[in-house]
C-alpha cells in the first residue's frame, strides 16, 4: 500500500510582536476588577433604579394571567432575566473566586455556566490577581488547554546551552541552595544545573495548574509566583509564550524553582555533561597553523592581539558549506569518497581528468573550491576515527549501554545517560557523578569489536563549541522533529547520511521517505522511497528476524547480542519519514521502535503528540528540547547541499580508455623541466612527504610550510599570493601571517649555487627557481618518457619509474589539510601513471613467461593501491594464466578483503564478480 504522509507547512513559528509590560498586565487586572464590580455593583443599582425590586409590590394571582401585555409588563419580564443572569454570574464568580482561594484548579461546573458567564467570571478572576502581590500572581489559575489554540504573540529570548543528563529526582546535594537560577545562561551551564517539569495533558476535567506544580514539587502552591517568574515570556516549543493568566498548554517545559522535588521533573546539569575541558568555540585547524607560525607577526599586525585572536577575527569570513557541526557529521562522507574514488578505473579517472577546470594560479581573485574542495576543508575525520575507537571501547564484555546524549570536543568526549549504567566505567573513562562518562582526547582507550551505539547522530554545536549527538535507537519509540520545517527537513537530512556513513556503524540501513531528493548514491546503506508500507514490510521481516535472533542468543535487547558478536548480523536500520504517517503507520513504527529487540530508530518530521522524544526547529536556526537537555546551534543539510554532496560519488562518465602512451604524452608535456639531479632542495612525494633543504626550519611549522612547498612545486608558473592565502587558510588569514610564512619558507630553501633565491616573488606571484627543487613526480615523468620513446629498454625504464613510488602521494596527511587538490589533477594523474606503469610492466614480464616478476609487479602496485579493482582483475588474469586453481582462489579471497576494506562501501563491481564468476564457477556462492 502506499502512504500519504501529512507534511508539515513552511514555517510553523508565529509572528514575533512585544509582549505586554507588568504595567500592562497590572493595568489589565485594574481594569477586570473595576469591570467586576460594575457588574457586581453597577448592575443590580441600576436594575433597582429603573425597574425596582425584581420581586412583586403584592402576592401573585390568576388574574395576573388575563390581563392584557402592556409594554410595562414586557419590561418587567426582560429585568427578571437580567436579575436572573447577573445572580448566575455571581454564582459563577463566587465559585471561581473560590476555586481560585484553594488553588485546587480548574472550578466545578456551575449548571448553566455553558452560555458563557462561567468563562467569563474566570477570565476576570484570573485577570484581577495579576495585582495581587507581584505580576506572577494571576497564574495561579493558568490551566492546561486542550486545543492547540491560535498562535501567540511570541518574544524570543537568546536560546542557551543545556548540556547535561535528566533524572527522575534528584537529592538535594545535587543542587545549588536557594533559587540562583533564574534563566538557564552561560554561567549555569558551567556550573549549574535547572530543572524542568513538562506540562501534562488534563485528566478528565483535573488540569495542570502553576499552583498544583508548585504545591506538588516546591511543597507549597504559594509559590506559583516563583514558576511565573522563570517562565513568562519564555518561548515554548510550539512557538507560543507563557504571557497572561489564561492559559498553559500540554507539552509546555516549565523550568522549576532548584529545590523543586518529586517524580516527574527533569534535572539538567549544565557543568558535568560537557566534553572534558572544552576550548571555547575551538579555532580550525588550518586557521590555528597559521595563527601559530606567526603569532608575533600577527600581533603587530592587530594591534597587539594575539595570534589566535587574528585568527578568530578573519575566521568570520568563513561559514561552513556543510552545516554547523558538518565537520564530524559529515566526516564518514569524506572517507567514503575517498574510498569511491580509490577504487575508480583509470578510465573515470581520466575522465575526470579532462573535465576538470583549469584555474590560472596567477590570477589575483582564487576560484572558490567546490563541493569536494569544501567537504574536504571540512570534515573532520581525525575526531570521527578516534570517537569510533572510544565507543568501541565499550565491548569489554560488561553489557550494553543505552546513551542518551554525547558531547565531543577537541579536549574528549563525555556520555550522559537517563539512568546510572549497570555495569562498570569502562577502562580509560571517567565517572562524572551516577549518569555521566567522561573520557580525555589525550590517552584515550581504543577498542575493537562491533559498533556499540551505530545510531548515533550529530545534531548540533553548543555554544562552547562542543558537538551534541543522540541516539534515535535509544529512545524507545519515535524521535519527532516539529517546528521550523526547512531547518528540522535540514536536521532530518543530516541525521540521515550522518548515520549512513560514520565510522562507529557497522551494519547499517538508513530509508529515507518521502524526500524529494535522492541521495542514495552517497551511500549504499542509504535508499529512498515513497512507499512507507512496503518500507514497513520490510521491517517487519527484519524485526522477526531480530526477535529470534535475540532468542536463540539468550538475550534481552539488539544491543546485548550486537555488543556480544555472533553470527547474525545487527543491523541497525534508522527511517526518516518527511512527514507525519496516518494513524496505523504510525503505531506501528512506534511498536517496532520501542521494541528494544528491533535495531531500529525512527525520526518522523512534524508533530507528533506521542512522540518518545521531540526536537523543535526553531527560525532561528535552533534545535531544542529542554527537558532532554538539548539546546544547540543545528546541523542543518541543506537540500541543494545535499545534491552537490550526492554528485560527488556518481562516477563520471569515461569515454575511450586511456594507454600508457596517451598519459605520457599529457603528463611530460606539462612537466616544466625535467628533474634536476644538483638541485638545492629535494621534495618527495610519492609516498609520505619528504623534504630536503639547507635551511634552518622550526619543526612545529615543517607541516604547513612544506604544505607550501608542495603548492608552489605543482603549480612551476607561479602563484598569486592570494591564491596562497586561499588555499592553506581557506578559513582566512592576515596578509602579515601568510607573508611571514613565506618568509619563513624562503629562509628553509635557501639559495641555489650561484646565490639565487630557490623562493622568487615578484608582483605578487611567488614561484621556485627552475631546477632549484628536485622533483621525484618529474623524476617518474621522465622514466616513463623514456619508457614510451625507447622500446628496447621499456621494461628498464617502467622498473626505474616504479621504484621512486613509495606510496600514493598524500596518503599521509590531515584530512584537512592540502584541501586545495582538490582543484588539480595530480591524485588522478598519479593513480593513472601507477596503474598502468603496473600493467605495462606486468604483461611484459608474463609475455616472457617471468611469472614471478609479473606477480611482484602486481603486488607492488596493489600495496600502494589496495582498492583498485582493475589491478586486482589483472592479478586474477595472472594466476589463471599460469594455471594454480588454489592459487586462484586465494587471490579471490584476498582481493575480496581487501576491497572490503579499501575499497568502495558499495563492494566489488560487477566487471569484478562476473570475472570471478568465469574464472572460479560457483567460488562466491561458497564463501558468501
Amino acid at each position: 500500500m502506499t502512504s500519504t504522509l501529512q507534511r508539515p507547512g513552511g514555517d510553523r513559528l508565529p509572528t514575533i510582536t512585544k509582549v505586554p509590560s507588568r504595567g500592562a498586565q497590572v493595568a489589565k487586572g485594574l481594569a477586570a476588577l473595576v469591570g467586576t464590580a460594575l457588574i457586581v455593583v453597577g448592575v443590580p443599582l441600576a436594575l433597582l433604579a429603573a425597574f425596582g425590586t425584581p420581586w412583586p409590590d403584592e402576592a401573585p394571582s390568576l388574574q395576573w394571567l388575563t390581563e392584557p401585555t402592556t409594554t410595562e409588563a414586557l419590561m418587567g419580564v426582560l429585568a427578571a432575566v437580567v436579575w436572573l443572569a447577573w445572580a448566575h454570574f455571581v454564582v459563577c464568580l463566587v465559585v471561581e473566586a473560590v476555586a481560585e482561594r484553594k488553588r485546587r484548579g480548574l472550578a466545578p461546573q456551575v449548571p448553566g455556566g455553558g452560555i458563557g458567564t462561567q468563562t467569563l467570571a474566570r477570565r476576570l478572576v484570573a485577570t484581577i490577581v495579576l495585582i495581587a502581590g507581584t505580576s506572577a500572581a494571576g497564574m495561579s489559575t493558568a490551566t492546561a488547554a486542550t486545543s492547540g489554540g491560535a498562535d501567540q504573540d511570541v518574544q524570543i529570548r537568546p536560546a542557551t546551552t543545556l548540556v547535561q543528563t535528566a533524572t527522575p529526582d534528584a537529592g538535594d546535594e545535587s543542587r545549588p541552595d536557594g533559587d540562583t537560577l533564574e534563566r538557564a545562561t552561560k554561567a549555569d551551564v558551567q556550573q549549574g544545573v535547572t530543572t524542568y517539569y513538562e506540562v501534562k495533558p488534563p485528566n478528565n476535567r483535573n488540569y495542570d495548574t502553576l499552583w498544583a506544580m508548585a504545591e506538588r514539587y516546591l511543597g507549597d502552591g504559594f509559590r506559583y509566583k516563583e514558576i511565573w517568574e522563570l517562565n513568562k515570556n519564555v518561548e515554548q516549543a510550539d512557538g507560543r509564550v507563557l504571557k497572561s493568566a489564561d492559559l498553559i498548554h500540554p507539552g509546555w517545559v516549565m523550568k522549576m524553582p532548584n529545590d523543586a522535588k518529586g517524580p516527574g521533573l527533569k534535572v539538567v546539569d549544565h557543568a558535568a555533561e560537557s566534553a572534558p575541558a572544552p576550548a571555547p568555540a575551538p579555532a580550525p585547524t588550518d586557521v590555528q597553523a597559521g595563527a601559530d607560525a606567526s603569532a608575533d607577526v600577527a600581533a603587530d599586525a592587530t594591534g597587539g592581539a594575539s595570534g589566535g585572536a587574528a585568527a578568530d577575527q578573519q575566521e568570520g569570513r568563513w561559514g561552513p558549506v556543510y552545516g554547523v557541526a558538518g565537520g564530524l557529521a559529515l566526516a564518514g562522507a569524506v572517507i567514503g569518497l575517498r574510498r569511491r574514488r580509490a577504487s575508480a578505473p583509470t578510465g573515470e579517472r581520466w575522465a575526470r581528468r579532462q573535465a576538470a577546470p583549469n584555474p590560472d594560479p596567477q590570477g589575483p581573485a582564487p576560484v572558490p573550491p567546490g563541493p569536494g574542495g569544501r567537504l574536504r576543508q571540512e570534515g573532520d575525520v581525525e575526531t570521527a576515527t578516534w570517537l569510533d575507537r572510544v565507543l568501541r571501547s565499550w565491548n569489554d564484555g560488561h553489557g550494553a549501554l543505552v546513551p542518551a546524549r554525547v558531547s565531543v570536543s577537541e579536549s574528549g568526549a563525555a556520555v550522559a545517560f537517563d539512568q546510572p549504567p549497570a555495569r562498570p566505567v569502562p577502562a580509560g573513562w571517567a565517572a562524572r557523578g551516577e549518569t555521566v562518562w567522561a573520557v580525555e582526547r589525550d590517552g584515550a582507550p581504543a577498542g575493537t569489536g562491533p559498533a556499540p551505539v551505530p545510531g548515533l547522530v550529530v545534531v548540533g554545536r553548543r555554544e562552547d563549541g562542543s558537538l551534541l549527538l543522540v541516539d534515535p535507537e535509544g529512545v524507545a519509540g519515535v524521535l519527532a522533529l516539529d517546528g521550523t520545517d526547512t531547518v528540522a527537513r535540514g536536521v532530518a537530512v543530516s541525521m540521515a547520511v550522518d548515520t549512513a556513513t560514520h565510522p562507529w556503524a557497522d551494519d547499517r540501513a538508513v530509508t529515507l521517505v518521502g524526500f524529494a531528493d535522492d541521495l542514495s548514491a552517497v551511500s549504499p546503506a542509504l535508499t529512498h522511497s515513497d512507499d512507507l508500507g512496503r518500507v514497513l514490510e520490510s521491517l517487519r521481516n527484519v524485526a522477526r528476524y531480530q526477535r529470534d535472533a535475540c532468542r536463540a542468543a539468550d538475550v534481552a535487547t539488539a544491543r546485548e547480542a550486537r555488543v556480544a558478536g555472533g553470527s547474525a548480523r545487527w543491523t541497525y536500520h534508522l527511517v526518516v519519514c518527511s512527514g507525519v504517517p496516518n494513524a496505523d503507520e504510525l503505531a506501528t513504527l512506534t511498536a517496532l521502535a520501542a521494541d528494544p529487540q528491533v535495531a531500529l530508530g525512527v525520526v518522523v518530521l512534524g508533530n507528533v503528540p506521542d512522540a518518545a522524544m521531540r526536537l523543535s526547529a526553531r527560525h532561528d536556526g535552533r534545535i531544542v528540547s529542554p527537558v532532554h537537555g538539548v539546546d544547540v546551534a543545528a546541523q542543518v543539510l541543506e537540500p541543494a547541499v545535499a545534491r552537490d554532496l550526492a554528485a560527488l560519488y556518481r562516477p563520471v562518465a569515461s569515454g575511450a580508455s586511456v594507454n600508457l602512451d596517451d598519459l605520457v604524452d599529457v603528463i611530460v608535456d606539462e612537466q616544466a623541466t625535467s628533474a634536476a639531479e644538483d638541485a638545492t632542495v629535494r621534495l618527495d612525494l610519492l609516498g609520505p612527504l619528504q623534504v630536503t633543504a639547507p635551511g634552518p626550519v622550526d619543526e612545529d611549522r615543517r607541516p604547513l610550510l612544506t604544505e607550501l612547498l608542495t603548492l608552489l612545486a605543482l603549480s612551476p608558473r607561479g602563484v598569486h599570493v592570494n591564491l596562497v592565502s586561499a588555499a592553506l587558510w581557506p578559513r582566512g588569514v592576515d596578509d602579515a601571517v601568510r607573508d611571514d610564512t613565506l618568509a619563513r619558507l624562503g629562509t628553509w630553501l635557501g639559495s641555489t649555487a650561484d646565490g639565487t633565491p630557490v623562493l622568487r616573488q615578484d608582483a605578487g606571484i611567488c614561484s621556485l627557481t627552475p631546477g632549484a627543487v628536485r622533483l621525484d613526480w618529474d623524476a617518474f615523468r621522465d622514466a616513463l618518457n623514456r619508457a614510451a620513446n625507447d622500446g628496447a629498454q621499456r621494461e628498464a625504464h617502467l622498473r626505474s619509474a616504479l621504484s621512486l613510488v613509495r606510496g600514493l602521494p598524500f596518503g599521509d596527511v590531515p584530512a584537512s589539510r592540502y584541501t586545495w587538490l582538490d582543484s588539480m589533477t595530480i591524485e588522478d594523474d598519479v593513480a593513472i601513471a601507477v596503474t598502468l606503469s603496473v600493467h605495462a610492466y606486468a604483461e611484459a614480464a608474463a609475455a616472457r613467461g617471468d611469472e614471478s616478476t609479473a606477480v611482484d609487479a602486481l603486488r607492488h602496485g596493489l600495496e600502494l593501491m589496495p582498492g583498485s579493482e582493475e589491478l586486482w582483475r589483472a592479478r586474477l588474469r595472472l594466476a589463471h594464466h599460469f594455471g594454480d586453481r588454489d592459487v586462484l582462489e586465494a587471490v579471490a579471497r584476498e582481493m575480496y578483503a581487501a576491497l572490503d576494506e579499501h575499497g568502495s562501501a558499495a563492494g566489488a563491481s560487477g566487471q569484478t564478480d562476473g570475472l570471478v564468476d568465469e574464472l572460479l564457477p560457483g567460488f562466491r556462492s561458497r564463501v558468501a
